[in-house]
This record gives C-alpha cells, sequence and structure tokens, in this order.
C-alpha cells in the first residue's frame, strides 16, 4: 500500500487510552496501553495509535504520513506544524525483533518452523521500513 501525505488543520480531535491485557499461566499477566487518536484532517478522517500522548487541539495544522485503507488515513508519523513536533513509533525496536526473529529462523529452515519465524522478521523488517520512511517524509517537507 502506497504511502500518503496529508497536511491540514485538525478538526473533531479525539484522544482515548486503549488498554489490552494477557494473562500468562495462574500468576502471571501482561498490561500495555496505548493512544488512540482520532480526527480530521481537511476533512479526510485520520487514526494514529501511538505508545504517547499527543499535544494536539482542534484548528492547528498538522502533516500525517500513512496509508490509507477504507476512506480513513492510518497514520503512522505526525507533525505538528505549529510546534514542529514529531510523533511516530520508534523504529529501533521493530528493526530489533526483525533482525532476531530472522536470525532465530535461518537455523530452523530445515526443522520447517524456521520459514514462519523468518516470514515474520520479514514482515517486522518491511514494518519497520515504512514507519522509517514515513518519518523521512516529514522530515523533508
Amino acid at each position: 500500500m502506497p504511502l500518503k501525505k496529508l497536511t491540514g488543520k485538525v478538526s473533531n480531535f479525539q484522544q482515548a487510552t486503549e488498554i489490552t491485557g494477557t494473562r500468562h499461566g495462574r500468576w502471571n499477566s501482561v498490561v500495555d496501553t496505548q493512544q488512540v487518536i482520532n480526527f480530521r484532517v481537511d476533512n479526510s478522517p485520520t487514526v494514529l495509535k501511538l505508545k504517547e500522548a499527543v499535544d494536539l487541539a482542534d484548528g492547528e495544522e498538522v502533516t500525517v504520513v500513512g496509508q490509507e485503507k477504507k476512506g480513513v488515513l492510518k497514520g503512522i508519523a505526525l507533525r505538528n506544524n505549529e510546534t514542529g513536533i514529531v510523533y511516530s513509533l520508534r523504529t529501533w525496536p521493530i528493526f530489533l525483533f526483525a533482525a532476531i526473529f530472522l536470525a532465530l529462523g535461518v537455523p530452523l529452515v530445515s526443522v520447517v518452523i524456521g520459514l514462519p519465524i523468518m516470514a515474520l522478521g520479514a514482515y517486522l523488517a518491511y514494518k519497520g521500513y515504512i514507519n522509517r520512511k514515513s518519518v523521512g517524509m516529514l522530515q523533508h517537507s
């Protein structure tokens, strides 16, 4: 899916915290939180999911880079043009996990389980590349 860059005024800004949890065994559980940011940029619906809160208000000018799906821009990176702050997921953890899965998958190819592990590593590498490219598109505009 190609990346799309959109610049304009923010309207209908809403931010919520999404909390998910999983339980592993009897005593171990993991809780994860992320910020879900919904808004419109020049009347185009946009959604971002980030680990951090975003300092943004209606009427501010932003530039968003993401992939459009069913008429909604799924934002990957956001720059508040009034403050200059860029928001996105950190890229290095994505590449780190991609490298780990690829390194684990290569020796396990002969046992067949290596192929899905390598596919997951390749997918993570692709996601890291898209994230890095999105941030780059914001910094070069």
